[in-house]
């Protein structure tokens, strides 16, 4: 099963999901190629995953999440320290 947006959905999710699938493979330190292995797939496979060209399956995303110690919804939360809509920035002075 590959997870789509819905018709008329929220397409940040998957922007979120493209930035979060890297993020948290460098933060674990490891290449596009041995996730990929771990995945079974080729490298080119899971580059696509992170540019946004095809989007893993929901096992991929449950054994991803389970790699890197997260929960399966971190993948589509705003990348950590990042600005999101409605949230209010503290002023200089």
């Amino acid at each position: 099963m590959t997870i789509q947006p819905p018709e008329g959905g929220n397409i940040l999710l998957f922007q979120s999901l493209r930035g979060n699938l890297r993020y948290y493979r460098t933060q674990a330190g490891y290449s596009q190629r041995q996730v990929a292995e771990y995945l079974g797939l080729c490298r080119s496979a899971y580059t696509y995953y992170e540019t946004g060209k095809s989007t893993p399956s929901a096992a991929d995303l449950a054994r991803l999440a389970g790699l890197y110690a997260i929960r399966m919804e971190d993948f589509f939360a705003p990348p950590a320290g990042s600005h999101t809509p409605g949230q209010t920035q503290k002023k200089r002075r």
